[in-house]
């Protein structure tokens, strides 16, 4: 909320992503930074991406429903956007392949110095194509468009967070 009334500092955030996201990364530091980012992004106007396979793009539901709902309390919604609609999956998929279906979405709507949060409990496997559909979008969000990127993992998800 631009006028500070219910997100008044980043340790309102912060309990926004600590009860969130428990199940992944505890350590205070990645958290305070990651809730410094999407707070950033809030008051800037910028609109931030979330993108997960399986269950996290499950979780990116969720997660971009809490932020645009009212998560404990009232108060202005947070322009997200989670990158799980099926059809447009299914289109680019088909099209272009499956590697590509968070990639192209990126590309039409990222913003420069927008965010893009990238939740996996993997890392990307190029040769197997593990995850590389999430390592694509990485890429065009950081050489493209200039966005600014949070992965939220688990102790697997080594090259993602490099």
């Amino acid at each position: 909320n631009k006028s500070g009334k219910y997100l008044k500092d980043v340790s309102d955030w912060m309990r926004l992503c600590f009860r969130c996201h428990r199940e992944y990364d505890h350590r205070e530091v990645g958290i305070k930074r990651a809730a410094n980012l999407i707070a950033q992004s809030h008051y800037c106007e910028s609109l931030i991406l979330v993108a997960g396979n399986g269950g996290s793009l499950s979780m990116s539901d969720h997660f971009a429903g809490e932020l645009v709902g009212a998560f404990e309390k009232p108060r202005d919604p947070i322009a997200i956007i989670s990158l799980s609609n099926y059809a447009i999956i299914s289109a680019i998929g088909n099209d272009f392949g499956y590697e590509y279906v968070f990639s192209r979405q990126v590309e039409a709507y990222g913003q420069r110095d927008g965010l893009f949060i990238c939740l996996t409990t993997s890392d990307v496997d190029e040769e197997g194509g593990h995850s590389l559909n999430l390592w694509k979008a990485l890429g065009v969000c950081r050489n493209k468009k200039k966005m600014k990127t949070i992965v939220i993992g688990s102790n697997k998800t080594i090259r993602m967070k490099k």
